[in-house]
């Protein structure tokens, strides 16, 4: 906030957006309806609408904060400039003098600032309203998606001790294999690894902690699918991106209205995805019950791709995914713990672990997975040091003996 706009007294400031607001209804509803694309209006209006009540202000100072309000109207804010800003990848608002921001992969705060919590409270909802969903004291925690793909998570009081936080995840760039290879995400020989993979149709699974690039990096395995293969997508955001095809379906969740009614969840629209034969069907990412439909569709004949938090792939195996497993009824069926890490063993093929090295977000580990009285986890590739070089082992026997009718061709 400049030093001269906490000058400005509130009911003054209230003043101007009330007239500001009275005169473009009668020159210009539509302005209202859709703002974005008339910010140069908005900011005009509002410029002269300030010079009623403050002359003594420099054209300077009326430019910045006609911006502001110009903004507000649009409903970002002073987020405008952090939405727009590519190498931006994530936004975190703590308080309206507290916001963060991830820019290739260092967290500083940013220099932007609300007025009062009352001004970060009216943008949030303004954000969440834009994505059509609601955010009150009866729905005070809201996950949805911005017209620009972004993912919003936004929650308030009584849940948020703070008053307001706002968080946004920015839509992850398209960047094929090739790309993250000379951005050193993964080494060449890793990638031959994962195309051959993909090719095999073997079942992948991307797993690391948040933000370390698991849809990045599964974006970049989805496009390497053949063109004359089928397959089906499942979002809880829409964040895969399929550049060079069109024979996708693509099935995203919907969020609850603003009445807080016709929510459509992951499990839903996975029970749908798999009334229908494809070659692949890819799961976004695996939070919860939904894990179970993933475990169904292997044995339905679909290759599988999906990403979901663990840290190590024996962790992903043994403990991650079968606990998401059983928070289906389906999954709780098994009744035995054991039953359903035998099943997720002999269901997932390969795992790619991802993590943050320093600043750079890396492959960490490529590890082959299978059973023999218990989960065998088998590294394909490791980092040593910070190069990503083959285990050896017997990574590839074991997935050749678990998926024995698979074409083998490539590899010999």
């Amino acid at each position: 906030m400049a030093n001269w706009e906490a000058t400005l007294e509130p009911d003054m400031l209230e003043k101007v957006r009330y007239r500001a607001i009275q005169r473009i209804r009668r020159e210009n509803r539509e302005v209202l309806r859709r703002p974005e694309g008339h910010r140069d209006y908005l900011q005009r209006v509002f410029r002269e609408e300030l010079e009623r009540v403050r002359p003594d202000m420099s054209i300077g100072q009326l430019r910045e904060l006609a911006r502001g309000l110009a903004l507000d109207v649009m409903g970002y804010g002073p987020l405008y400039d952090l939405l727009r800003d590519s190498k931006i990848t994530e936004i975190q608002v703590f308080a309206p003098d507290k916001v963060l921001v991830e820019r290739e992969g260092e967290i500083t705060e940013a220099r932007v600032r609300f007025r009062d919590m009352d001004h970060l409270l009216n943008i949030t909802r303004g954000l969440v309203g834009v994505a059509g969903a609601r955010l009150d004291e009866n729905s005070p925690l809201v996950t949805c998606q911005l017209p620009d793909g972004s993912r919003l998570t936004a929650s308030i009081a009584p849940v948020e001790l703070n008053g307001v936080f706002l968080g946004i995840r920015k839509f992850p760039e398209f960047l094929d294999l090739e790309e993250l290879v000379r951005r050193g995400t993964l080494t060449a020989a890793a990638a031959a690894f994962l195309k051959l993979a993909v090719d095999i149709g073997l079942n992948i699974a991307v797993t690391g902690p948040v933000g370390v690039g698991k849809t990045t990096l599964m974006n970049a395995l989805a496009d390497l699918i053949p063109l004359g293969k089928t397959l089906a997508t499942t979002e809880e955001v829409a964040e895969l991106q399929f550049p060079r095809r069109r024979n996708v379906r693509r099935l995203v969740a919907k969020f609850p209205n603003v009445e807080g009614t016709g929510e459509i969840s992951l499990p839903v629209l996975l029970k749908a995805q798999l009334r229908h034969q494809h070659d692949w069907d890819i799961i976004g990412e695996c939070r919860a019950a939904e894990a179970y439909y993933v475990l169904t569709a292997t044995t339905a004949g679909h290759s599988i791709m999906t990403t979901f938090h663990a840290e190590t792939p024996r962790e992903a195996v043994t403990m991650r995914f079968p606990d998401m497993v059983l928070q289906s009824a389906e999954g709780r069926a098994y009744g035995d713990s054991r039953a359903i890490e035998h099943k997720v063993a002999l269901s997932l093929d390969v795992v790619v672990q991802m993590a943050r090295a320093g600043r750079e977000r890396k492959v960490v580990e490529i590890a082959a997975v299978g059973w023999d009285k218990g989960v065998v986890i088998e590294p394909l590739f490791c980092l040593e040091g910070d190069k990503l070089v083959s285990a050896g082992g017997r990574g590839l026997e074991l997935l050749r003996a678990k998926r024995p009718y698979r074409n083998w061709k490539a590899v010999d």
